[in-house]
């Protein structure tokens, strides 16, 4: 795997819980202005983009969570935490192990979000 896609999938799984928070304040988010004055020509829906951008987010959240569940789950708390707090694994399996299962965490994330 390319060193971008890792880094990329890396970071997209560090920013999965403000991604989680965006999609979740985007429902009780109220942008309606009134303020009396004529707008221009432009017409938005901004009701219909909400429901795309939060599709969007939701769509993210979710190519995260199946690929955390190829993973055994035993292994899968130990790889969340190393990845996203940087903590180190726990004790209950080798190193290798865990590397081997983060791996293939990365990889089915780059293939989830269509990285590679």
């Amino acid at each position: 795997m390319p060193q971008a896609v890792y880094h990329t999938a890396i970071w997209r799984i560090r920013d999965y819980y403000r991604i989680k928070k965006l999609a979740d304040d985007i429902i009780s988010e109220n942008n309606a202005v009134m303020d009396g004055m004529p707008k221009g020509n432009a017409t938005s829906d901004t009701v219909a983009q909400k429901v795309i951008k939060r599709d969007r987010y939701l769509k993210e959240i979710e190519n995260i969570d199946s690929a955390l569940l190829e993973i055994p789950q035993e292994y899968r708390n130990g790889i969340w935490n190393n990845i996203q707090f940087r903590q180190s694994y726990p004790m209950d399996a080798t190193r290798v192990t865990y590397s081997r299962y983060k791996s293939k965490f990365i990889y089915c994330v780059s293939r989830n979000l269509k990285l590679i």
